[in-house]
């Protein structure tokens, strides 16, 4: 292996930060970069930082840093979890005294003022400009008002401890107990087992722990930081989904639509979907002509479907179908009803559904199933069995006009080639649950094992988010 200039790459970074400096020039610094090749260039310093520091470092320091930096992360969570962040003013090179901030959370002062200590030894806090004497002031770094309760950040940090860290520091237990192989399934997982309830499934250990599930919730809510913004039709987007709103439009103009609950409503639609009777136009099964254009399998609060909405015209809310677990389902109509925003869905279909089953009749010969962050969550066998029930409900090419591109679209984090940390550590958040981050040729081995063929696989250089699109084999 050829040694690592360090010379050059100092060089490097000296060009990369004139650069940076050029960009930035007269700029108050927000939270998050805003000029254009911003982020890029901070990011491409910060890397190049980390590998001179690692090439130059002495071995056995390196190795004492990881410590600091477990300790970080616990410290932060710690201070998140008892709001301490949200009582240091933003703006104030004063800070607070560490008397106040223990007064202002309820708790010790010593055991206050030793955490916040190691965060200021982590830059993770400054040292207060008040402070003086034995009387300690912390102030905000460029990162801590990320950990503010009000930031969409901060659930992110919970998470990655309750879902990573936490198991981690079990692995050697965990597979003590089930032997040196993936997990199979997802009830005795590493995340199950770190919590003490191996036998449940990860969303049933969350359900004991509301707080923490909420927190979760929450964490995934923030779509922008934990994928990147999806753009679904037109230049920039990663698949142009523009074409199912032409047809779904055409399918309106050819025939006399079923009406999916127009007239009914959301609460009316909800309840009888709970009830059991999921196809709100009273109907037992629907001709494969008046089929659902598009389905979200197990689609949360309905994200998906009002970015499909608001993106493509043509499609009407009517022939769309939100599909999840009844207490998700019950979410989801609270945040549609209490939610503005979330006004266009109105009009959807709504289905307690486990995807884990075969699709109900009146979801069956959709021109599109959505699959959208689920599959990272399961091992192989049970990723296999959500596709076949997909495959096996998609429609025939001549069930009606336009069926023949009735697809299945998996939509989640992808395995890049080369690793690197924060591709790898999702990878090992979901080794915890029962679950796997997969390249290309893992999904075409799942869609070959489950009756489908994949037909488009679509990624960006930006992040690791991929599409793949399937039809029938």
């Amino acid at each position: 292996m050829a040694e690592f200039d360090y010379i050059k790459a100092i060089e490097g970074m000296l060009e990369d930060a004139k650069k940076l400096a050029a960009i930035t020039a007269g700029a108050i610094e927000p939270l998050r970069p805003t000029k254009p090749n911003e982020l890029k260039l901070r990011r491409k310093l910060a890397m190049t930082a980390k590998k001179v520091a690692f090439e130059v470092g002495d071995p056995a320091d390196i190795a004492r840093s990881k410590w600091v930096e477990l300790a970080d992360v616990g410290a932060a969570n710690l201070f998140i979890d008892w709001k301490v962040f949200d009582h240091i003013p933003l703006d104030d090179p004063a800070g607070i005294s560490v008397q106040a901030l223990a007064a202002a959370v309820g708790a010790d002062e010593s055991v206050v003022g030793r955490i916040a200590s190691l965060l200021v030894s982590t830059s993770t806090l400054r040292l207060g400009q008040g402070s003086s004497g034995s009387s300690m002031h912390v102030s905000h770094s460029r990162i801590s008002p990320l950990y503010t309760s009000k930031h969409p950040f901060s659930p992110l940090v919970t998470v990655a401890v309750g879902n990573g860290m936490k198991p981690y520091a079990q692995w050697p237990s965990y597979f003590s107990t089930y032997g040196r192989r993936e997990p199979t399934a997802v009830t005795n997982t590493p995340f199950s087992f770190s919590w003490g309830h191996p036998e449940l499934e990860p969303w049933a250990v969350k359900a004991l722990y509301p707080e923490y599930a909420r927190k979760f919730e929450k964490s995934m809510a923030s779509r922008d930081m934990v994928t990147g913004y999806l753009k679904l039709a037109g230049p920039g987007s990663m698949y142009d989904f523009s074409w199912v709103g032409e047809l779904a439009k055409r399918r309106r103009e050819q025939a006399e639509l079923q009406d999916w609950g127009r007239d009914k409503s959301l609460d009316e639609k909800a309840n009888a979907a709970i009830n059991g009777n999921s196809n709100t136009n009273g109907s037992s099964k629907p001709s494969p002509k008046l089929a659902p254009v598009v389905v979200d399998v197990g689609g949360g609060l309905g994200q998906l479907l009002g970015d499909m909405l608001r993106e493509i015209p043509g499609l009407h809310p009517s022939q769309c179908i939100l599909q999840d677990r009844e207490e998700v389902i019950q979410a989801a109509v609270a945040q549609i009803r209490n939610t503005p925003s979330s006004k266009s869905l109105n009009e959807i279909g709504i289905m307690p559904h486990d995807f884990h089953q075969p699709q109900p009749a009146s979801s069956q010969n959709a021109t599109i199933y959505f699959v959208r962050r689920i599959l990272l969550d399961y091992p192989d066998s049970l990723a296999i069995n959500i596709l076949k029930h997909l495959a096996n409900a998609l429609p025939f090419p001549d069930a009606y006009d336009g069926a023949e591109r009735a697809r299945v679209f998996i939509m989640e984090p992808r395995l890049v080639d080369t690793p690197n940390p924060m591709n790898r550590i999702v990878d090992m958040v979901m080794l915890n649950i029962g679950g796997k981050l997969r390249n290309e040729k893992m999904y075409m081995h799942l869609a070959q094992q489950a009756g489908l063929k994949v037909v488009g696989y679509y990624t960006r250089e930006a992040d690791t988010a991929v599409v793949v699109e399937c039809a029938r084999a």
